[in-house]
């Protein structure tokens, strides 16, 4: 069922090499599954340089992570767990910074293709780029949709993934799990218990593990139910999770910020957009200089740098060679 002409007739995305389909899935139930987004060859690389990262975060007690308990996964730490034991689960936070790798990644062709469907045309940049080690005792997250932070409900979705397999995705390994449809619904409601004082869903669902091989990706759009499940495997599971959105909108990790100086100057201009670094409908995405050496700005426009200027007080702003301004 990878032709164009497929129709769907079954209550959940069939896994597809197929974007015609693939989007046309997205639209019935808000997700669907890519075979073979990337090579054997680009899953290798990436893991290799996921996995290197993941453990000198650990080493050098600068991770972020979560250890498992007998019966939820514990609360987020930073640092080291102790003893040198391994954490059930572990993001390796803002890629872009640590690996050409994650950079090409997020400028997959086909994640883009998907992007424009998803979002309409609208342009989008990159809202967050985590890797994710997940081990036995993972899991424990709570039904969700990623517009869960939005307090009224939109016509169409503002966000969204793009999760990428980087070793076979099995059922006990902690998959993420999908409602198949939840994106015409309103966000899931949640409650806090008060005995644990955790987040708990207060909605009933079926929901569908997001079972496929490595180098496959899993595309949802930011109004879909999901929730990671809980890993019961000896197998580490590996992924990395780019989210994308709408350029209004506030990302959830702010790379024009952020970014190393060294990485953003080895960027090409589309790298560059696609990280935030572009002015739209002329009041999204301005990037002022932050110093008088500063070089980053936007690739459609290049401002002075000017500082709280006074009379008496001997500080000048400073004009560029190639001020411009060419916002879209």
């Amino acid at each position: 069922m990878n032709d164009t002409s497929a129709k769907i007739v079954q209550d959940h995305p069939i896994a597809t090499t197929d974007i015609e389909l693939g989007k046309r899935q997205l639209d019935k139930f808000g997700y669907t599954v890519h075979e073979s987004l990337i090579s054997a060859d680009e899953v290798a690389r990436t893991r290799s340089r996921l996995e290197e990262q993941a453990a000198l975060e650990l080493e050098q007690g600068v991770a972020s992570f979560r250890m498992a308990n007998e019966i939820t996964l514990g609360d987020r730490e930073l640092g080291r767990p102790a003893h040198g034991a391994l954490p059930a689960w572990q993001a390796i936070l803002a890629l872009p910074n640590k690996g050409r790798e994650f950079i090409d990644l997020a400028m997959n062709p086909v994640v883009a293709e998907y992007g424009r469907h998803i979002l309409g045309g609208v342009p989008f940049f990159m809202a967050q780029s985590t890797g994710l080690v997940v081990r036995r005792g993972s899991g424990g997250q709570v039904l969700h949709s990623d517009q869960q932070p939005i307090p009224f409900a939109t016509p169409s979705p503002v966000y969204f993934h793009a999760m990428v397999a980087l070793s076979d995705f099995e059922v006990g390994m902690g998959v993420t799990e999908m409602v198949p449809g939840s994106h015409h619904w309103p966000s899931p409601r949640i409650g806090r218990n008060p005995q644990t004082g955790k987040a708990e869903s207060l909605e009933s669902f079926t929901s569908e593990p997001m079972v496929c091989k490595a180098g496959s990706a899993v595309i949802f759009e930011s109004r879909t139910w999901h929730f990671q499940g809980r890993s019961s495997s000896d197998k580490t599971r590996l992924s990395i999770l780019n989210g994308y959105c709408m350029h209004f909108m506030r990302p959830q990790d702010d790379y024009v910020a952020s970014l190393h100086d060294d990485v953003y100057d080895n960027l090409s201009e589309a790298e560059k957009r696609m990280l935030g670094f572009e002015v739209v409908a002329e009041y999204t995405g301005r990037v002022f200089p932050r110093s008088e050496t500063d070089s980053r700005g936007s690739v459609n426009a290049r401002y002075p740098y000017i500082p709280e200027l006074r009379s008496g007080v001997d500080r000048r702003a400073i004009r560029f060679e190639d001020m411009h301004s060419d916002e879209s």
